[in-house]
């Protein structure tokens, strides 16, 4: 039992005061503190597993894409927490933002190693108007979560694109997604989900950054 405290990291002036006043109802004490403790620990080791294995399945994607083709591709449902919404890039607008959603993830424990990304609701989108637009940050989650809001990203057939390089130049992408959209008489939902596939974590170099793009299309 000694042993198996020590291995658990319990102090050893605590384990001395218990030995001093053992009895029953001490050890029960004793043993179920340790063991909500131990549940605990196990809690946080299974999500930083899942957030690896997560991680890891995205980087191998990321790496056997081929980031020049677009694509119809089945996606599944997934439940998102979105940030504050904004209006533009500028550092003023969104660094506040930033760093609240990022508080809130990091509080709630949301980073599970799923992609986090941006959710963009365009104004304008086919009439070529790249600006116009609202901004969230999201991290999917596996399940909707009672005390916080989320967003359903809803299941079906989405076209997909993917940009190589630093996120200013991301508009190409969605040039060329438009252009495919208009050829092929896709009707779209009027917002898309950009999953940060390569990142700074990843790659030294802006240029070998990776984001996919992912516009839902209409019934």
């Amino acid at each position: 039992m000694i042993a198996t405290l020590r291995e658990m990291g319990t102090p050893i002036q605590e384990i001395k005061s218990y030995l001093d006043g053992r009895s029953p109802h001490t050890f029960i004490r004793l043993f179920e503190r340790q063991k909500e403790e131990l549940e605990e620990t196990l809690q946080n080791l299974e999500q930083i597993r899942q957030m690896m294995k997560n991680k890891i399945a995205i980087t191998r994607h990321a790496l056997e894409v081929d980031f020049q083709k677009i694509s119809l591709e089945q996606q599944a449902e997934g439940q998102l927490v979105l940030s504050q919404p904004m209006k533009s890039w500028e550092e003023q607008e969104y660094l506040p933002i930033l760093t609240e959603y990022l508080n809130l993830c990091n509080n709630e424990k949301l980073f599970r190693g799923h992609s986090n990304g941006t959710m963009v609701k365009w104004e304008a989108f086919l009439d070529c108007n790249y600006t116009d637009c609202t901004y969230f940050f999201y991290t999917q989650v596996p399940h909707e979560l009672s005390h916080l809001s989320t967003h359903r990203r809803t299941a079906g057939t989405y076209v997909v694109a993917y940009h190589k390089g630093d996120y200013d130049t991301i508009t190409e992408a969605y040039e060329r997604l438009t252009l495919f959209i208009r050829q092929n008489g896709l009707l779209i939902q009027p917002y898309s989900y950009e999953d940060n596939l390569l990142d700074e974590i990843t790659s030294p170099d802006c240029r070998d950054f990776l984001t996919k793009i992912s516009i839902p299309i209409a019934d």
